[in-house]
This record gives structure tokens, C-alpha cells and sequence, in this order.
């Protein structure tokens, strides 16, 4: 019981006229010191980066300006990048800033967390500022955004490797992580501050990490967890909850699937067992009368906190299409929502209905994941396809963007053909890079609807040895020269799968296909393909490597396996596991890299030997890179990457576009480039590495 009085008492203070996204006047400018940093090991070559700082405390007090108000008819369109803190020479990240995950609002300015790092609006001038690893974020995959006190007031940003922690005042990051901070978990999905008055209260919600609550005018933390009576570990979302008076009564926390509200001493969860009409939870708000409103995939759900639900069919009100992603009450007791296909709705309870929509409306995002109300009663919406963000100015929709954005941020791979070109194979189509260039300006990009790419979705990429480039998708396979012809082939043309993981070239030129069903052989004609009834224990084919006219094959579930010339097909190695990466650092593949999910491994195929790397452990390994100078990169997908210079190992994430690396190429002039990705759409990026 103690610790939960402990809990509300971090989060009963009063709520007050604060606006969302404004800090209260009431804000003592206490010195308490924030976590020290915990500097990475720069990469090898060394590149100068821009080290995080401790952040003073600002002057003064935080003053409420240059702010559009809702008869403003401000607007950007297609604003250009401005630039923050600037990457060291050697490194150019390349990431797509206009796909939202989440928005703040304090003073003049508007915060997005992106897919490819925090935007800065300053909404009197329309200037966008992106922030990047470059400026000291861990990550370029933000997953939520807030202002707080800490007790100075802060920009805080989520990230899948910790918290960002910006000063306003001066423009520098600094990182809170596990090990500099009383932080549970550094894989946070969402932050909010709970209350903008003294003493403010940041709520952390982890990924299977449960829930801390930081109180930085104390500097002290409560976390609360399964274990604590929360219905999972995994928190989405969090909201502060009152009574009708006004006073705090609670704190509503759901993990996506269920909700679990904190009160004195217990924790009630509720789900659709347990008065819930729809337990899938996409957004919550709270209001400081009272009001709890869900977001779920059916509709709405309104409760007081006390038990009692009212639920808001969306099949039966005038809610419009599109599944809800996010809400945000207004000043006047309404509600605005925003659903999957871009619709923006003004919900009355009492009407039970929408009182305003917008649909199609000229400047109008077509998709957005979030949507915000600032104090002067603006509304914001934020799209995670690309779109940017959209704002309801008096004359109408009206566009912040940036200029010169990477087309996708989810990179899937990398090939260079015969011409020396590169080619990126991104979520959203394929990239040919202008390789003089600093930013994405000039890069052409090409999709399934401006040429014959046989789908968006791309999965790898490999070159020809010969000409053009062999794209895997989960529409089939497809070829490309490099200039007109495009060619595809998928189940309707003999091979097992649409779903392409892979793809290798064998020194005979015959084309093999990683799918989810078994393996298939392109020979120019038709296909062959090995399943189960061939030997082939496990279907899914993960990986890929061609040595001559051998084809090594990693599985999902057992192993190593290996093709010689005559089609035998056999295990070699690591039954039963899963193999998610291969390589060799010679041509006759005397000895094989092997990235069987966590762990690295070498093996030497003429006595079946196979010898652990310790010094490499990460969630899985998702590519391996050995260079001609005996060094070797490592790709994962959760710890960025490992580098061996000769000697030792060393984990990298210095600059690296996110902690999901899928693939680390090196170009014929020596650049590296680091395929970024993420498990959630839109987040990661390209980073390139010129020694």
C-alpha cells in the first residue's frame, strides 16, 4: 500500500488552468542536476561527433509566444530543412522528418516525434529545425513527444534506446537511459507529462518495460509494473484522471489491449471481460472534469473512472471511416478525432454524434496517426505516412513540411550495379541516389506508381553481376535494368511464394528466392523449387549467401544449410535454431559468418566446426559485413551495430539512423551505408560513413 501512496502522491497535485502544451507560472527554478551522460565509443575510423551536454537551467521563465491562432492564415508549404547541430563531415544521415508519431506544443513552437528524428516548428515564422543522432539523439525513431519540468522546463522525446531530453534555451539534447538514470527500461513507447503545474510528474511507458513516474522537483522515481497489479508491462498509454471536482483520483494506464487504472491502494483492470465493449485501445484522454475517453477500433468509450462505460458505436454514429488513432478533448468538453484515412471529427457526447468533420477538404492530409489541440484552441493533425503536419487556420488546411526528405525512412537494403551506381530498396519504393549530394533533394525515386516496380514494399535488393538490379517484395520477385525494362515473377509463374526474403546469385547465373514456403531457383526458364518433400525441414527461408556455384541457406527455425552444385541439399549446422545472417570474407567460402538470431558465430564448412563470438549478443543479427582489411560489422536489429577492428569487439550506435540496422553495404569508394530501419512504420533511415 505504501508504494501506491506513494505513486498518487507523485500525481495529486492540482491540474489548475494549465493549457496542454503550456508550462504553469508556478514553476520553481530549483537546480536539481539531470542524469550525466553515458558517451558511446566513437566509430573506428574516428569521426568527431557533437558530444550531449548536462542542460543549464534557462532564464528566466517560460513566456507564452509567437503562436498562430486559430483566425491566423500563417502557412508553409514545402518549408526548407533548416539545419540543426552539424553531423561530423565524414557522416550524412539521410531521414524522413515529416512522418508523425506525436506532437507537443509549448511556447511559440510545435515538437513532432518522427520517424527520422524530432521536428521543431516555429509557427511565427513557419522555420522547421530537425534534430537528429547527429545532434545527440540516441535514436532517429521517436516514438512519442512532451513537455515537462525536470524541474526546468524540458522537451522530453521517447525513443526505442532511451529518452531525449532537450533545453529549449540552448538547443541541446542530452540522453536518460538505464544506466544514467533510474529509468526500468530504456525501450520507451510513450512519455507524458501528467501534470504542468508544481510539482510536474513525466510518466514513462516502456515496451514490456512497465511504468516509471519521475518527479523531477524531488528527482524521485516510482515504478509501477505487473508485478505491481498493472495488466501488462507493455504501457501505450497514460493519462492523469479526476473527479468531478477536479481533484486527481487516478491514473489511467493501457497497454494497447486492456486498461489498468491506479487509485490509492489498487489497481482495477478492465478489458472486454470486465465492462469494456471494444479492449483494443489506440489513444486515451482524460479531461479535468472527469471525462476518460478510449480510442479502440470499434469506436469511442467514455467512462467517469468509477466503473461506469458508455460506449460509442462507430458502425452506428456518424463517426467517419477510418480506424481512430488518436483524440484530444477540447476547452468546451468536445472531442477531436482523427481516424486512419485522414477524416477529422468534432465528437459531442451529449449529441453522440460529430458536430464537425472534415473530409477532403482542399490541403487536407489524406492519413494521420495524431492530433492535437493547443491552448488557443488550434488544431493540429500529424500524418505517419510522409504528409507532414496540418493545422485549421481561418482560411482553411494549411501544411508544415520539410523540403528534401528521404522518401521512406524504412530501408530494407542496398546494392550497387555494374555502372557503380547505388540503389536503395526502401518500404515505400526505390531509391537511385545522387551520390555529390548531402541530402535526399535529387534522389530519384521510383515507385509502383510512376514505373514498373511491381510493389511498393520492398524487402531486398541484390545486383546483377552482370547488369540490373533483382528485387525482392512481398508482391514477388522483380527485375529491374537500371533504365526501362522491369520484369516480375511471383506464384503464378512457378515459384512458391510471393513473399521474398532473400535473394543470391550463383556463379552460373541462376537466381535463388528466400520465401516463407521454401526455396525456389530461377534458371532463366522456369522454376525449381525445394520444400519439405525435398529435405527442407523448416520452410522459411530467412537468409542467403552464394559461394560459386554453392548456395548456402539460413532458416527461421533449423539452421544452416547448405546447396552444392548438384542440387544436394543438406543440414549442417545449428539444428533447430534460427539463422538470420550469413557471410564470408573469402571467395571460396573456406570459413562462414553466422548470425543464429542472438548470438555470432564463424564456421568452417571442411570440419563442420563452429565457434561462438561472445563478445557479440543482441536481440537477432540482421546482416553481416566483412571488409577486405579483416574488419567486420554487424547489424542488428535493437543494439544498432558491433565492430571488429582486428583485435576486439566494440558495440556502435554513435550517429547510426536507429537501433534497427538490416544491412551495412560498402560502396566501390569506400563509403559505408547503414540500412535503418523499424517495427514501426516510418522510423529509421540511411546513414552513410565517407572515411
Amino acid at each position: 500500500m505504501k508504494k501506491f501512496m506513494r505513486g498518487l502522491g507523485l500525481i495529486a497535485v492540482l491540474w489548475g488552468t494549465a493549457c496542454a502544451g503550456l508550462f504553469g507560472p508556478e514553476v520553481t527554478p530549483t537546480t536539481i542536476p539531470l542524469p550525466t551522460t553515458n558517451p558511446t565509443a566513437t566509430l573506428a575510423p574516428t569521426a568527431t561527433a557533437v558530444p550531449p551536454t548536462n542542460q543549464p537551467t534557462p532564464a528566466g521563465k517560460p513566456t507564452k509566444t509567437g503562436q498562430i491562432s486559430p483566425g491566423s492564415s500563417t502557412a508553409v508549404a514545402q518549408t526548407p530543412l533548416a539545419t540543426a547541430t552539424a553531423a561530423p563531415q565524414e557522416w550524412a544521415l539521410f531521414t524522413n522528418g515529416n512522418t508523425v508519431r506525436d506532437l507537443v506544443r509549448w511556447e511559440g513552437a510545435l515538437y513532432a516525434a518522427t520517424g527520422g528524428g524530432v521536428v521543431q516548428w516555429t509557427l511565427a515564422t513557419g522555420e522547421g529545425l530537425k534534430y537528429t543522432t547527429a545532434a545527440g539523439l540516441p535514436s532517429n525513431e521517436i516514438t512519442s513527444i512532451t513537455a515537462c519540468g525536470l524541474p526546468e522546463p524540458r522537451i522530453v522525446a521517447g525513443t526505442a534506446a532511451g529518452l531525449a531530453i532537450l533545453d529549449p534555451a540552448t538547443g541541446q539534447w542530452a540522453p536518460w537511459n538505464t544506466s544514467n538514470s533510474g529509468m526500468a527500461n530504456d525501450n520507451v513507447l510513450t512519455v507524458t507529462c501528467l501534470n504542468l503545474q508544481e510539482p510536474p510528474v513525466l510518466a514513462i511507458g516502456y515496451s514490456s518495460g512497465g511504468l516509471d513516474l519521475y518527479n523531477g522537483a524531488e528527482d524521485e522515481w516510482i515504478y509501477f509494473g505487473r508485478a505491481d497489479g498493472l495488466a501488462s508491462d507493455n504501457v501505450r498509454n497514460v493519462a492523469m484522471m479526476h473527479d468531478k471536482t477536479g481533484a486527481v483520483s487516478g491514473l489511467a494506464v493501457s497497454s494497447g489491449f486492456n486498461l489498468s487504472i491506479i487509485t490509492n491502494d489498487t489497481v482495477e483492470i478492465y478489458d472486454e471481460a470486465n465492462g469494456l465493449a471494444d479492449d483494443t485501445i489506440l489513444d486515451l484522454a482524460s479531461t479535468a472534469e472527469g471525462d476518460l475517453w478510449l480510442a479502440t477500433l470499434d469506436g469511442l468509450i467514455w467512462g467517469d473512472g468509477t466503473g461506469l462505460w458508455q460506449f460509442f458505436d462507430q458502425d452506428q454514429t456518424n463517426i467517419p471511416l477510418g480506424v481512430i488513432q488518436s483524440i484530444a478533448p477540447t476547452a468546451d468538453g468536445h472531442l477531436w478525432l482523427v481516424t486512419s484515412l485522414g477524416r477529422i471529427c468534432l465528437f459531442s457526447r451529449p449529441d453522440g454524434r460529430c458536430i464537425i468533420t472534415y473530409e477532403d477538404q482542399p490541403r487536407q492530409l489524406e492519413r494521420a496517426a495524431v492530433v492535437l489541440v493547443d491552448g488557443d484552441g488550434t488544431l493540429f493533425v500529424g500524418d505517419n505516412e510522409g504528409g507532414g503536419i496540418g493545422f485549421l487556420a481561418a482560411d482553411g488546411w494549411q501544411i508544415l513540411k520539410l523540403a528534401d526528405q528521404l522518401a521512406n525512412n524504412g530501408i530494407t537494403g542496398l546494392a550497387e550495379d555494374t555502372t557503380g551506381q547505388l540503389w536503395v530498396a526502401t518500404e515505400n519504393g526505390l531509391l537511385r541516389p545522387t551520390p555529390a549530394e548531402t541530402t535526399a533533394a535529387n534522389w530519384t525515386h521510383f515507385t509502383s506508381q510512376n514505373s514498373g516496380l511491381l510493389s511498393n514494399i520492398l524487402t531486398t535488393i541484390t545486383a546483377d553481376p552482370r547488369q540490373g538490379l533483382w528485387l525482392g517484395s512481398y508482391g514477388g520477385l522483380g527485375y529491374f535494368d537500371g533504365n526501362s525494362t522491369w520484369l516480375e515473377w511471383g506464384e503464378d509463374e512457378g515459384m512458391l511464394d510471393d513473399v521474398v526474403r532473400d535473394i543470391a546469385l550463383t556463379a552460373d547465373g541462376r537466381v535463388w528466392v528466400a520465401t516463407d514456403n521454401g526455396l525456389s531457383v530461377w534458371d532463366g526458364t522456369q522454376f525449381t523449387n525445394f520444400t519439405a518433400e525435398e529435405g527442407l525441414t523448416e520452410p522459411r527461408v530467412a537468409t542467403l549467401l552464394a559461394v560459386g556455384n554453392e548456395l548456402w541457406l539460413g532458416t527461421d527455425g533449423d539452421g544452416l544449410w547448405h546447396m552444392d552444385s548438384a542440387n544436394q541439399l543438406r543440414q549442417v549446422a545449428l539444428a533447430g535454431e534460427r539463422v538470420t545472417a550469413l557471410a564470408t570474407d573469402n571467395p571460396t567460402g573456406e570459413m562462414l559468418w553466422v548470425g543464429s538470431g542472438r548470438f555470432l558465430y564463424q564456421f568452417q564448412p571442411a570440419s563442420a566446426t563452429l565457434t561462438p563470438i561472445p563478445a557479440v549478443e543482441s536481440y537477432y543479427i540482421a546482416d553481416i559485413l566483412p571488409l577486405p582489411t579483416g574488419e567486420v560489422w554487424v547489424g542488428t536489429t535493437a543494439d544498432y551495430a558491433y565492430y571488429f577492428d582486428g583485435q576486439t569487439w566494440a558495440a556502435r550506435s554513435q550517429n547510426m539512423p536507429a537501433p534497427q540496422i538490416l544491412q551495412i553495404f560498402m560502396d566501390s569508394t569506400g563509403s559505408l551505408w547503414f540500412a535503418g530501419n523499424s517495427y514501426t512504420s516510418g522510423g529509421g533511415g540511411l546513414g552513410r560513413y565517407t572515411p
